[in-house]
């Protein structure tokens, strides 16, 4: 019996290097050893793109999972055929491909939903171009989907070391910090400390940053730490949760890094991102945490500048394949 768990892999946007990383990614040995991928996209785009790789394999084009048989060297892939394979604006901004995206994100959300999968993994998606649809009727509910897996606030991005969760959304610092209150910072620990235990923490060494410089010295720097952030600390303290803070911004994600906690509680969006951008590794991968499911992404976007030249570099994407599954494996 095989006990790899099936994951639906959506191809990302198709002007993009998606295609090329979904088929660099479907060739790595330690992603065949640790699932069974059901891409989910264009099948013509998906030839494409593997004749451009390099990479020999057959293809078994299914209109549903139950018809995959997940064969050694075969790539399943449901084809939605929304693409015209030939004629893709490569590194371009494009409706067409933002729209063939969306749709491989809400279908691969609803076989996860489903639990005709065990995770979902997406390939990069263009916000640009997607915000070129998101307005039209038949894209509301796919952009309102790929925004809750993209875009919120409640989800961990991960670079080699570092696990970072985020208190406040995309906004400017004056609004993060107007929206920092004890209980947003303590759901949001709850939320980091559940996701760490099904990767395998337990109990979870979180570190919740400071917002102000020397975490506010005391109320010399700003009153955040001393009147919101300390008193939510010890209220996840209070509910058994491992928290430590809050610890000054620029000490706790090298604290983190050298293995002294296993995630570290952001308070704004470039708190988030910056760390590890500065790591690098490859992109990085996101995990929202309000999902009733697994779904996990890349961490970059769809470099539009290298798209169709061969070189990109698929290892986000394949760290975020091998987090889905060792989520998924965990859960079963």
């Amino acid at each position: 019996m095989d006990n790899r768990p099936a994951i639906a892999l959506t191809m990302g946007d198709a002007a993009g290097i998606g295609p090329e990383i979904t088929a660099k990614a479907f060739s790595r040995p330690e992603v065949s050893a640790a699932c069974r991928l059901l891409v989910i996209g264009d099948v013509g785009v998906m030839r494409n793109a593997l004749k451009a790789a390099g990479i020999d394999v057959a293809m078994h084009c299914i209109k549903s999972p139950s018809e995959a048989v997940f064969a050694e060297g075969q790539m399943e892939i449901l084809d939605l055929d929304n693409v015209e394979a030939d004629r893709v604006p490569v590194g371009k901004v494009n409706p067409a491909t933002a729209r063939a995206a969306l749709e491989a994100v809400v279908t691969a959300a609803r076989l996860a939903a489903a639990g005709q999968v065990a995770a979902m993994v997406s390939a990069p998606t263009n916000k640009q171009a997607i915000h070129m649809v998101r307005d039209e009727d038949a894209m509301r509910e796919s952009a309102l989907e790929w925004e809750t897996l993209d875009e919120s606030p409640r989800r961990m991005v991960q670079v080699g070391p570092l696990r970072i969760f985020g208190v406040t959304p995309h906004v400017s610092l004056r609004e993060a910090i107007d929206m920092l209150t004890v209980e947003r910072i303590l759901d949001a620990t709850r939320l980091a400390n559940e996701a760490l235990r099904r990767m395998g923490f337990a109990p979870p060494r979180i570190a919740v940053a400071a917002i102000n410089p020397h975490a506010g010295e005391g109320g010399l720097f700003g009153r955040e730490e001393v009147d919101i952030i300390g008193p939510a600390v010890e209220a996840a303290r209070a509910e058994g949760i491992a928290a430590t803070g809050p610890i000054p911004g620029d000490t706790v994600f090298v604290r983190a890094k050298n293995g002294e906690f296993d995630g570290v509680m952001a308070m704004y969006h470039d708190q988030t991102t910056m760390p590890p951008k500065l790591l690098g590794f490859g992109g990085g991968v996101s995990v929202p945490l309000d999902r009733p499911y697994i779904a996990v992404t890349t961490a970059h976007g769809t470099a539009f500048d290298i798209a169709g030249k061969g070189i990109a570099n698929p290892q986000s994407l394949v760290d975020a394949i091998l987090l889905a599954a060792k989520m998924a494996g965990r859960r079963a």
